[in-house]
Formats: C-alpha cells, sequence, structure tokens
C-alpha cells in the first residue's frame, strides 16, 4: 500500500475537527462530495510544526500553561511564574524551532527507504 494510500485512509478516517483544522492551516483542500482531500502544500513545504500548530493550538502562544491563579499567600505560588515562565517560553521557542527544520517530505523519504529495506529483506 502507498504512503499517500494509507495517509489518506487515515485522513478520512479522522474526525471532520482534524480535517477542518488542516484546512484552516491551508495544509490540506477538502472537495465535498467524491472530491476528496489534496494537500495545499508540497511535501517539503509543511513542516512537523505547522501540522502541530494545526491539531495542537497553542492558546494565547504560551504552550505550558500552568497554575493561572496562584495564591499570593502561597511562597510557591507567588514566585512560580517568575521562576518558570522565561524557562518555559525558552523551551517552547527551541521545541517550534526544532519542529521547523523537518517536514513531510522528510517522513516521506524516510517511509519510502524503509519499505524497500524491508522489501529487499523479505526476498532474500
Amino acid at each position: 500500500m502507498t504512503f499517500w494510500r494509507v495517509a489518506y485512509r487515515r485522513i478520512r478516517l479522522s474526525s471532520g475537527t482534524f480535517c477542518r483544522s488542516f484546512g484552516a492551516q491551508g495544509l490540506i483542500r477538502i472537495a465535498r462530495g467524491t472530491g476528496g482531500i489534496t494537500l495545499e502544500r508540497a511535501l517539503k513545504d509543511i513542516s512537523f510544526y505547522d501540522v502541530y500548530a494545526a491539531i495542537e493550538p497553542v492558546e494565547r502562544g504560551a504552550l505550558f500553561r500552568f497554575h493561572e491563579n496562584p495564591n499570593p499567600n502561597c511562597p510557591v505560588g507567588r514566585n512560580i511564574h517568575a521562576i518558570l515562565d522565561d524557562k518555559f517560553s525558552d523551551i517552547q521557542r527551541a521545541m517550534e524551532a526544532e519542529m521547523r527544520k523537518y517536514t513531510l517530505e522528510d517522513i516521506h523519504r524516510d517511509l519510502e527507504r524503509i519499505n524497500v529495506l524491508q522489501e529487499e529483506s523479505h526476498s532474500v
């Protein structure tokens, strides 16, 4: 089974919300009826970050949201954001930068390479 057939089946079986999210991010186009789903960009132009942003939208720009209303009378609560917010922001920026380095083309290329290796090992 080809990569595209597997991908199409996975997308087709996914919820409408998933497809709408990908469509809203400009990753896919959904044609009603028998039109199906098509990619809006080349695989090399869709990064892991693009997919992540489509399915895990970050609220108010912060991935690590926690302890929204800390107790000002608590020594941990009153200091938790001053201590952790900058660190979590740095971690988020690093993760997002790393995700932008990899594309769906990388996955496709790796999948094709693995398939060839598996076919060769089965033919021996």
